[in-house]
C-alpha cells in the first residue's frame, strides 16, 4: 500500500515513465495522483495511440489542464475537473484517426416517428366547360334566314327516286322560325320502270313553322311542320304513242333542320317526311296509262344557310 501510494505521488509529480506524459510547473492536486498512475499503467497496453504525441499536465487551481502536442507542432488542450475523466481525456487526445481502409460501422437509423394523420388533400377542380356554349337568344329578337340545299328523295308507292334542289327564306322570332320554301323534283326515276321513255318532274311551294329544340353557339336543331303544294307531271310513250298528265296535290310533313358552325354562313342538313292525305285514301294517276302517283315521301338534304340580324 505504501509502495502504491509512492508510485502515485511520483506520477503526479513527474508523469509517466515512458515519457509521453509529463507534469509541468508544479505538483498536481493530490486527488489526481491515483488517476495519473492508472493512466500511466494503461497507456502501454493501448495500440491505437499516436506514439509521437506528447501530453503535458499542468495544475489549474483544483483542476488539471491536459495539453496534447503533435509531431508537426499542432496542439490542443482540455481542462479536467474530475479525476475519473483524466484517463479518458488523455486517451482521446492521443488516439489516432481511423485509417481509410477501416470501414466505419453502418449507422443505425433511428426509427421514424409515427406520422401524424395528414389532413385530407383538397384537389382544386375547375368547373367543366361545355364544348359549345348555349346560344343566348333574346325573347324579342328578330332575324332573317335564307338557305339552299340539294335533297335526295324517295317516294312511293311505287318507288320513285328524285334529285331535288330546294330554296327557302324565313324569319326567326326568338326561338321560332316562320318560312316559305320552293322545291323542284328535277329528275325522278321509277324503280322498276316498265314504261318506255318515262319522264317525271315536279314543282312545289309551301311554308313551314319550326322551333329550336337544341340551341348552341355552333349547333342548332329545329323541329318543323310543313305544308307543301305540288304539281307533278308524267309522260311516257307506250306502243309508240305519247301519253302525259299533270296532277296537283297538297302534302303535310315534318322536318328537322340542323345548322352547324359559327358566323352568318353555316352548314345546313335536313331530314324530312311528308304524306298526301288525298292520295292515302285512294290511288291517283296523272293519266290512266301512267303509274300511280306517290302518296308519301322522305328526303335527306345538305346545303348552306345564311342568318342575319
Amino acid at each position: 500500500m505504501v509502495a502504491s501510494s509512492a508510485r502515485a505521488a511520483a506520477a503526479a509529480t513527474s508523469g509517466c515513465a515512458d515519457g509521453r506524459v509529463s507534469v509541468e510547473d508544479a505538483t498536481l492536486p493530490p486527488r489526481f495522483a491515483e488517476s495519473v498512475q492508472a493512466m500511466c499503467e494503461r497507456l502501454p497496453t493501448l495500440t491505437n495511440l499516436d506514439p509521437t504525441a506528447r501530453i503535458r499536465l499542468a495544475p489549474a487551481g483544483a483542476d488539471v489542464v491536459v495539453e496534447a502536442t503533435l509531431e508537426d507542432g499542432r496542439s490542443t488542450s482540455r481542462r479536467v475537473s474530475s479525476p475519473e475523466q483524466l484517463g479518458l481525456t488523455v486517451e482521446a487526445l492521443l488516439a489516432l484517426p481511423p485509417s481509410a481502409d477501416t470501414k466505419a460501422p453502418a449507422p443505425v437509423e433511428a426509427p421514424a416517428p409515427p406520422k401524424s394523420p395528414s389532413p385530407p388533400e383538397v384537389v382544386a377542380t375547375r368547373p367543366a366547360v361545355p364544348a359549345t356554349k348555349p346560344l343566348q337568344i333574346n325573347e324579342s329578337s328578330v332575324g332573317v334566314e335564307l338557305g339552299l340545299e340539294l335533297m335526295g328523295r324517295a317516294s312511293g308507292k311505287p318507288l320513285y327516286l328524285a334529285a331535288s334542289p330546294l330554296a327557302y327564306g324565313g324569319v326567326r322570332v326568338s326561338h321560332w322560325i316562320f318560312g316559305l320554301m320552293a322545291r323542284m323534283d328535277a329528275y325522278e326515276a321509277l324503280v322498276p320502270n316498265r314504261y318506255p321513255a318515262f319522264e317525271m318532274y315536279g314543282l312545289g311551294a309551301g311554308f313551314f313553322v319550326g322551333r329550336h329544340i337544341v340551341a348552341l353557339e355552333a349547333f342548332q336543331l329545329d323541329l318543323c311542320a310543313s305544308v307543301l303544294f305540288v304539281s307533278e307531271s308524267q309522260g311516257a310513250t307506250p306502243a309508240g304513242t305519247e301519253i302525259a298528265g299533270t296532277d296537283f296535290d297538297g302534302r303535310v310533313g315534318v322536318l328537322t333542320r340542323a345548322l352547324v358552325g359559327r358566323g352568318p354562313f353555316r352548314g345546313l342538313f335536313t331530314l324530312d317526311g311528308e304524306i298526301s292525305p288525298a292520295r292515302l285514301r285512294h290511288s291517283v294517276r296523272a293519266d290512266p296509262g301512267l303509274p300511280v302517283l306517290p302518296s308519301f315521301g322522305f328526303g335527306l338534304g345538305a346545303g348552306f344557310a345564311w342568318t342575319g340580324p
